[in-house]
C-alpha cells in the first residue's frame, strides 16, 4: 500500500474504523500484512514503490467493496482516499484508471489491476513534477513557468527551445499547458 512507514498505523486504523465488528478483524490483519509502497525519502517526498503480487492481490480484494471481481471508478476512489490519502489527487486517478482500463470495459479486472497501480505511481509523480512547475498553483503552466521550470525535470534548453517545446505540448493551442498534455508530452 503506497504509505510511509510512519503512517502505516494511522492509515489501517482509520481504513478500519468504519468497519463493522464481524469484518473488523480480517480487515485488520490484512491491512497490517500490506508492505509499504513507500521507501525511504527523497527531499521531502516518499519514494514510492509497488507492492509485490501477493500484496496486490491483498489489495485488490479489500478494494473490490462489492466482491464482483472488478473495480469500479468509484470503488478504486474510495479505496485511494481510505488507504492512500496521500494519493489522492482526482487528475492523476483518472489518467490512471483510463489509461489501466485495457480493454474498455470501464473497470480494471484482476490482469489490469498491476498497471492500475503503476499508472497512479508514474502519475503521481508527473504530478510532482508538474505542481513544481506550477508556480501559481492554478493547475495549468504558463509558458514562462514552462521555461523557468525546464531545470525541474532535467531539461537543460535556451528560451526559444523551451518556447517552441511549449507550443508542442499545449495540444489545443490554449496558450497553456495542462496537466493531460503535460503527461502525453512527458
Amino acid at each position: 500500500a503506497p504509505r510511509t512507514t510512519d503512517e502505516s498505523a494511522g492509515v489501517a486504523t482509520s481504513m478500519l474504523a468504519s468497519s463493522s465488528a464481524a469484518s473488523k478483524e480480517t480487515k485488520e490483519t490484512q491491512a497490517k500484512s500490506f508492505t509499504p509502497m513507500t521507501n525511504e525519502t527523497e527531499g521531502s517526498q516518499a519514494a514510492l514503490m509497488m507492492p509485490n503480487k501477493e500484496e496486490r492481490a491483498r489489495i485488490f480484494r479489500r478494494m473490490d467493496y462489492n466482491g464482483n471481481g472488478v473495480l469500479s471508478l468509484a470503488e478504486i476512489d474510495k479505496a485511494v482516499i481510505e488507504l492512500w490519502p496521500q494519493l489522492d489527487n482526482k487528475k492523476v486517478l483518472m489518467r490512471a484508471y483510463k489509461a489501466a482500463d485495457v480493454n474498455g470495459d470501464g473497470f480494471i479486472g484482476r490482469r489490469e489491476f498491476r498497471l492500475l497501480l503503476q499508472y497512479m505511481l508514474y502519475f503521481h509523480r508527473l504530478w510532482d513534477r508538474f505542481d513544481a512547475i506550477d508556480t501559481d498553483h492554478d493547475h495549468r503552466l504558463t509558458l514562462s513557468e514552462f521555461t523557468n521550470g525546464c531545470h525541474l525535470i532535467g531539461l537543460k534548453i535556451g528560451v526559444a527551445e523551451a518556447g517552441r517545446e511549449f507550443q508542442a505540448i499545449d495540444e489545443n493551442e490554449g496558450g497553456l499547458v495542462l496537466f493531460d498534455e503535460f503527461c502525453s508530452w512527458c
